[in-house]
């Protein structure tokens, strides 16, 4: 069993990484969720949260669109315990988009949304927690898919929720799958100059 200090040297180890693999991510949130309360906190707050933000956030999506392909509410679990390492304490605006894709498929699969946001809010802050449950409170328009720049397709992997350009309706052809590759790398490099600023 992992031991308190390990869970402190699992995130040191991913924020060092240049490439993370899902399955180390997925260790060090079980040692995250298994860590005393104080432990947890200073995780919460070592490192660049927006460092974080980044590849955790990337982690959580990839957890969404599990959990609606395969129903499987573990994935939502740990998608949402991934924002409550880095604790909404970058731009929460853009982990609202990362929820508004979790709780769209907890709708789906017909998971308990409110129940997920309390029991794994409780591993981020206070205030982290009330990012997460007043989200998952919202009225559906509000934090509709739609309303994020967001939309399910079906693939031949099976459904898939991925962003849309501005504009884009559901009655215009699917974009493709990589359109905003161009902007991610560009947002990346904004993200990279800003964080270095920080150091």
């Amino acid at each position: 069993m992992l031991r308190n200090s390990d869970a402190e040297a699992l995130l040191d180890q991913l924020d060092a990484a240049h490439d993370r693999d899902a399955k180390q991510i997925e260790t060090m949130l079980m040692a995250f969720e298994r860590a005393s309360p104080a432990v947890r906190e200073r995780m919460r707050v070592s490192g660049n949260p927006c460092d974080r933000q980044r590849w955790l956030n990337g982690y959580a999506y990839g957890k969404a669109n599990q959990a609606l392909r395969f129903r499987a509410e573990p994935a939502l679990e740990l998608g949402l315990l991934a924002l409550c390492v880095h604790n909404f304490a970058c731009d929460f605006r853009d982990d609202y988009v990362v929820l508004a894709h979790l709780f769209y498929v907890a709708d789906r699969i017909a998971a308990d949304r409110m129940a997920l946001a309390r029991r794994i809010g409780a591993f981020a802050s206070d205030e982290g927690a009330q990012h997460m449950v007043r989200f998952a409170e919202r009225p559906e328009r509000d934090r509709a898919l739609s309303a994020f720049g967001l939309h399910e397709f079906q693939t031949q992997e099976g459904p898939e929720v991925r962003s849309v350009p501005l504009g884009w309706t559901p009655d215009q052809p699917a974009p493709p799958s990589d359109w905003g590759r161009g902007l991610v790398n560009d947002l990346l490099k904004k993200w990279g100059a800003r964080s270095s600023k920080k150091r």
